[in-house]
């Protein structure tokens, strides 16, 4: 993490073709590292939407939300059970278009305060999803695997 990520949608909004972005984006996700390891979830099967998907804890912004970085902490408790404390913000990505058309800001974020094993041990689902993966990081940039 040598380079300096975004910290508000006004640094992001600087990026071409983003105008209006923070009148736009509808939800954030957390895009987690612990340990040198991504944090995925698998969706629930009892979801009503992605049932079964692998992705990030997030979701919806609520309409007094306009940081996408406060409605990822609020999510990643929701759907953890976890302290937001816990978090290590490091800045924002471009945001993500989805197939409903809705814009999604990634918030990178990292523990160093928790291992991968204290962390699966102590996170608990809220129903949203059903596992949680970790990708170790080297792995994901390694093109010979």
């Amino acid at each position: 993490m040598n380079k300096k990520l975004p910290q508000s949608i006004d640094e992001l909004s600087n990026i071409k073709n983003w105008h209006n972005l923070a009148s736009t984006w509808s939800g954030a996700v957390v895009v987690l590292i612990i340990e040198e390891h991504f944090i995925f979830i698998r969706r629930s099967d009892t979801m009503p939407t992605h049932k079964g998907q692998i992705g990030f804890m997030g979701g919806h912004k609520k309409e007094d939300e306009i940081c996408p970085i406060v409605t990822a902490k609020r999510e990643f408790t929701e759907e953890s059970g976890l302290s937001m404390d816990l978090l290590d913000i490091k800045g924002i990505l471009r945001p993500v278009v989805t197939a409903r058309k809705r814009v999604i800001i990634p918030v990178v974020a990292k523990i160093d305060s928790l291992s991968i094993d204290e962390f699966f041990k102590a996170a608990v689902s809220n129903g949203e999803w059903d596992n949680i993966i970790a990708g170790p990081i080297d792995y994901l940039s390694d093109s010979d695997k």
